[in-house]
């Protein structure tokens, strides 16, 4: 098989990887009228071992997306959304618990309640209160729990502990704190990194930049711009989330390719130079380029569409 034909089956290879990824990515957040993954609280909770709770965020506003706080003063249905395999029954009865609660600073019940057991989490994915305070009923003894002090998304998806003690004679929120996953997400990025230089350095010897130098530029370039590149996507995911994430994943690709293509052919032109006396071939170092981002990218994007949904 010659050359150019290695080539074109590689670059096609890419293409097809690329557009896996995105249609695996399209098809697994379901995009419809309103598109991309939305922001996440999620608690995780001690103190509850053998006990089943119901659990809620009261919200600062009266409503966040579909959920809205209900009014008896309007003609309107109740939306009651509990996550539970309680019978219907059942479940309007521990919702008419919720309706009933006041809070003591006036935040709302949306009518969404997750039911829990065994220190089990509460996660809300769909459009959870910016400002909430954490509410807990226990059926067991028929009280609710609240945090008192209200809480906020401080990133895109937003971890909790709640510890909860019982002293027998009072039940309380002792203790909520910010519980993010910084270890996984310097595991993912160091992942990201080192299989994108494995990558570009494997890619390297089909395209004959084999040598010792040329090698050594590849890699040099590469861990500046993927330790650059992930260090802004991790930032970015954090704080704005998976579908801002994508978007700069894109838009950094395309930089990175050009940046690249620039310091191969120029670098390159000057090792081949004192290698052999034939006129440079500018074009291969940017096919080069194209090429190593390319597959990069696609399976650095069907890497992110898991990281994304955890």
């Amino acid at each position: 098989m010659t050359q150019k034909r290695i080539k074109f089956f590689i670059l096609s290879a890419l293409v097809l990887v690329c557009l896996f990824s995105i249609g695996k990515l399209s098809y697994n957040n379901n995009v419809y009228a309103d598109m991309g993954p939305k922001p996440k609280v999620v608690l995780s909770f001690s103190g509850l071992e053998d006990r089943t709770y119901y659990v809620t965020l009261l919200s600062k506003k009266r409503s966040t997306g579909p959920y809205r706080a209900y009014d008896e003063n309007y003609e309107e249905e109740k939306y009651l959304h509990i996550i539970s395999d309680l019978s219907e029954e059942q479940k309007e009865a521990i919702g008419e618990k919720f309706y009933n609660y006041i809070d003591d600073d006036g935040f709302y019940f949306l009518q969404y309640i997750v039911e829990c057991k065994n220190n089990q989490s509460f996660e809300w994915g769909y459009y959870p209160p910016y400002e909430f305070k954490i509410l807990i009923y226990l059926p067991d003894a028929d009280e609710f729990v609240s945090s008192g002090q209200s809480y906020t998304r401080y990133a895109f998806s937003s971890y909790y502990d709640v510890e909860v003690k019982d002293d027998g004679a009072l039940v309380e929120i002792a203790q909520v704190t910010k519980d993010y996953d910084y270890t996984k997400e310097i595991l993912n990025l160091l992942v990201r990194i080192v299989l994108t230089i494995a990558i570009e350095i494997g890619l390297a010897f089909a395209f004959r930049y084999g040598t010792k130098k040329h090698l050594l530029v590849i890699g040099a370039t590469n861990l500046i711009t993927q330790i650059g590149l992930n260090v802004i996507l991790n930032i970015t995911n954090y704080a704005r989330g998976a579908l801002a994430f994508l978007a700069m994943f894109f838009l950094l690709e395309l930089i990175i390719f050009a940046a690249e293509a620039i310091v191969y052919a120029i670098t390159f032109q000057k090792i081949e130079k004192t290698q052999d006396k034939k006129p440079f071939n500018y074009l291969k170092p940017i096919l080069y380029a194209l090429a190593a981002n390319a597959l990069s990218f696609g399976i650095g994007f069907f890497i992110s569409t898991y990281m994304l949904q955890g």
